[in-house]
């Protein structure tokens, strides 16, 4: 027979805490961080959720595909630099993300597509985070091409001692 412990039920919280308890300087947590707006209408929440169905149809297509996505896309309610943005960054290719930036960055500034700035300032942080990320792998390519290089040249120096080694053992004393 097992016996389970229960633990003692959590004490109630006070049901008004006095205001002269909490000191004047500390704001509550939830006003240091301002509350995303809401979709000011139900057209905003849809166009929303139109460029999420189109970043999730851009996911699964194939290169080919992508590519005729970015050069011309689709004629719809979505701005077509945002469009182009969202099928630049599933290339993943350095200069694409930059111009993939670029666009989201007109769009930001883009007064008419306000609906979409949430969205257009979220791609904006993951881009540049994605450029972070591309430019350290190419610094790291770097090193290691230098590092292969400098480990190619010791073995040569390590052959040619070997040789100079062999060649003093060989000689008649």
């Amino acid at each position: 027979m097992a016996v389970v412990a229960t633990p003692d039920p959590a004490p109630a919280p006070p049901a008004e805490a006095p205001a002269a308890s909490a000191p004047a300087t500390a704001a509550p947590a939830a006003e240091e961080v301002a509350p995303a707006p809401a979709a000011a209408c139900p057209q905003d929440a849809l166009l929303l959720a139109q460029a999420l169905l189109q970043a999730d149809r851009l996911r699964g297509l194939e290169p080919a595909a992508l590519q005729a996505q970015i050069a011309r896309p689709d004629a719809g309610p979505l701005p077509a630099a945002l469009q182009q943005a969202l099928a630049l960054a599933q290339a993943h290719r350095p200069a694409d993300t930059a111009r993939a930036l670029g666009l989201v960055q007109r769009v930001l500034e883009d007064s008419s597509a306000a609906p979409l700035h949430p969205l257009a300032r979220l791609m904006e942080t993951l881009l540049l985070q994605q450029r972070r990320l591309e430019d350290e792998g190419l610094r790291q390519a770097r090193q290691l091409r230098e590092a292969e290089r400098r480990s190619r040249q010791l073995t040569a120096r390590l052959e040619a001692m070997r040789a100079l080694e062999r060649s003093l053992n060989e000689r008649p004393h």
